[in-house]
């Protein structure tokens, strides 16, 4: 089948906010828009939303006692809006709006507050070198380059410069300034690739992205990141005007540790890997809609950090 879906997709993440070790799982904060059948020209407009709950305390990678019930939950919703010049190349940009709630240990007892605003936008740009299709199969291959521009408030990554060490048998906090900040004040570039392949009823996603980070407000430099992906499915309904698929999305992060001035600190580094079941629907080359659910399978972190139990994500994407 000549006209077929084109799933080529780019989440870079941990970009728009601020990538403390608990926001580096705060996925898909960058959002690539889905290319419908024929990557037809003209343009696009979509939302996407993120909603992680952060439940767990680790310590060096081990699961620790959370008296205090410290938690956060995180809202991430994205519009975007993109154009597609020809069929290999388009731009995009993205706007999110930030939401998070969060209880946390202050002082040894239990504080509770929100964030909530704009976060910190992003210019992309995507191109694909390669398109090939032979029969039933296709194989494409799509590159990605953007920066992130500082339009989120970094009011919170102040607290760094004010933390002091616990007293002797205080509750340590999990969640702290840069993990509550909705932007970084820095600009930031982002690097991605991704790969698409379909045989007949089965295909395959794989992306890998990188973000380079430069120093911003308060002189905080958030790590860089690399986070990768693998999707495999299979499509349950792969008519003319429709398509629907299930499969499962494997994902991974790994950053190091920030650092303040120059030091670095030592709650803000994370390896970590997520499974979960992902479905997608589209019609005709108008509209795609992308569930996907990310559970941990392994979370390896530096130091006392607040980590995901699970995200939901959900994007739509129209061409009008």
């Amino acid at each position: 089948m000549k006209r077929i879906l084109t799933l080529v997709r780019s989440i870079l993440v941990g970009a728009l906010v601020s990538a403390s070790s608990a926001q580096a799982c705060d996925l898909c904060a960058v959002y690539a828009s889905l290319e419908a059948k024929e990557a037809a020209k003209g343009w696009s407009v979509g939302i996407f939303e993120q909603y992680t709950h952060f439940g767990t305390l680790r310590e060096e990678g081990e699961r620790v006692s959370n008296p205090l019930e410290q938690q956060m939950n995180s809202s991430i919703t994205q519009a975007f809006v993109g154009y597609q010049f020809s069929s290999t190349f388009g731009i995009q940009a993205n706007v999110p709006y930030i939401r998070r709630a969060f209880r946390r240990a202050e002082g040894g007892v239990a504080e509770t507050g929100s964030e909530s605003g704009l976060g910190d936008s992003v210019l992309l740009a995507r191109w694909r070198p390669v398109l090939h299709i032979d029969g039933d199969s296709l194989f494409a291959v799509t590159l990605l380059g953007g920066i992130k521009l500082p339009t989120g408030s970094s009011d919170r990554i102040a607290e760094e410069l004010a933390e002091t060490p616990e007293a002797p048998g205080e509750i340590a906090s999990g969640i702290h300034g840069h993990d509550l900040a909705l932007g970084s004040g820095s600009t930031d570039g982002l690097l991605g690739v991704s790969g698409f392949w379909r045989y007949r009823r089965a295909f395959a996603n794989a992306s890998m992205q990188y973000t380079a980070r430069s120093r911003g407000d308060f002189h905080y430099r958030y790590a860089d990141d690399l986070n990768w992906s693998f999707n495999p499915g299979v499509y349950l309904d792969l008519s003319h005007e429709n398509t629907f698929t299930a499969g499962v999305a494997l994902s991974g992060e790994h950053k190091g540790q920030d650092d303040l001035a120059g030091e670095p600190t030592d709650d803000t580094a994370i390896d970590a890997v997520y499974l979960g079941p992902q479905i997608t629907y589209s019609r005709g080359a108008s509209f795609y809609a992308d569930f996907a659910a990310d559970f941990p399978l392994r979370q390896r972190n530096s130091a006392l950090q607040e980590v995901a139990d699970y995200r939901i994500r959900l994007a739509i994407t129209w061409r009008p």
